[in-house]
């Protein structure tokens, strides 16, 4: 008897524990791909009030859990009442442009896959949009400057960790703030660049040079710690609030910087750093300053509505709809279009009603918004 009770108790909790792992994640289909993120709502969420989203992107071989339990982002998040969500590369790894893995040598869409990401979680969460932000480690660090690159539009402000920018081109539509937090013992990702790893990393200064210029800042650092833990540099935005900030430990390796508490120092920077509209697109002026694509109207809508975007140069634009489960539904343009700002009518009358999102990518942009169908 004892010993059948025994049993009981232990298949009752192997049967606990494998329906938790298995809600542990969720999955978005995304260019044909099931993709698997992890999501952390703080028990404080009660959906009334707009919450702060972070993006928390593992390093290369690793996974949203790793990240989860390296960083300690959801603890966090419950004590200070933002959501946060811990996506999975594909083949453990990121296409951060010249960098990494699989993601890479497939030419993985991660960019879009995050902006799909955070449109579908804006559907079931109240996600402050003045509030989305990237953070990283290694790979993942890597990833998050591509997001500033070219998802500008929606992440307010990115922390890279011990991973710098390898893109051959950077021209976001907005500056934006930088955090990034180095250890100067790091050999895998050199702080000072050079071979590493299997890649060819630039240097982390020649990176802050580069995002200086972007977001208008003093070309001079303010120090504004020195000793012998720790030193903080700030660039000071002279337009806006693009603010860069470099962390640089003499101890620390290639690892979630232990010299300081990295996530508390991340958390205080994006929350002092909201998406500001000085730093956003004037769409009153003639010139096109980056690739837009606007919400949708009416929306929701009973029939039809209309899609504008603008592009600043010519470029082959395809602009689809897909339904919740990543279905496309629609093909509303797939063709070369002139520089300038454009509209697309787009007729939903043999849909259901629904929640339905809709897809833009024009050379290395991608956006996506969601629409709603009444009837």
């Amino acid at each position: 008897m004892k010993r059948n009770l025994c049993i009981t108790i232990v298949l009752s909790f192997f049967l606990f524990f494998m329906v938790s792992y298995a809600q542990d994640y969720d999955t978005l289909r995304y260019d044909e791909i099931d993709r698997a993120y992890l999501l952390h709502v703080p028990s404080s969420y009660d959906g009334l009030s707009a919450v702060p989203l972070v993006v928390a992107l593992h390093h290369a071989g690793g996974d949203g859990d790793d990240f989860e339990s390296m960083t300690g982002f959801s603890d966090k998040a419950d004590a200070n009442n933002f959501i946060v969500v811990y996506p999975n590369g594909t083949g453990a790894s990121w296409n951060a442009g010249n960098c990494c893995g699989s993601a890479m040598t497939n030419d993985i869409n991660d960019v879009g896959f995050v902006s799909a990401l955070i449109e579908t979680l804006s559907v079931y969460y109240n996600i402050d949009s003045t509030r989305i932000f990237a953070t990283g480690f290694s790979n993942g660090s890597i990833m998050t400057y591509r997001l500033a690159a070219e998802l500008s539009n929606k992440i307010a402000a990115i922390a890279a960790a011990s991973g710098q920018m390898m893109l051959d081109e950077c021209d976001p539509v907005r500056a934006v703030p930088i955090m990034h937090l180095h250890g100067l013992e790091d050999d895998a990702v050199p702080y000072e660049g050079g071979s590493a790893s299997g890649y060819v990393f630039p240097s982390v200064e020649s990176v802050i040079d580069i995002w200086v210029e972007i977001n208008n800042c003093e070309t001079e650092p303010d120090t504004i710690i020195n000793n012998e833990d720790l030193m903080v540099r700030k660039w000071t935005a002279l337009s806006s609030n693009a603010d860069i900030v470099l962390y640089t430990t003499p101890s620390d390796g290639h690892n979630w910087l232990t010299s300081i508490s990295a996530t508390d120092s991340i958390w205080k920077f994006f929350d002092a750093h909201p998406l500001d509209p000085a730093t956003g697109i004037d769409e009153n002026s003639n010139a096109v300053k980056g690739f837009v694509l606007k919400q949708n109207n009416p929306n929701p809508l009973n029939t039809t509505t209309m899609i504008s975007f603008l592009i600043p140069e010519p470029e082959r634009v395809t602009l689809k709809v897909f339904d919740l489960l990543g279905n496309e539904v629609a093909v509303l343009l797939d063709k070369e279009v002139d520089a300038g700002e454009h509209t697309v009518v787009f007729d939903s009358i043999n849909l259901p009603a629904g929640v339905y999102f809709y897809r833009m990518e024009a050379g290395r942009f991608t956006d996506e918004k969601k629409l709603v169908v009444l009837r």
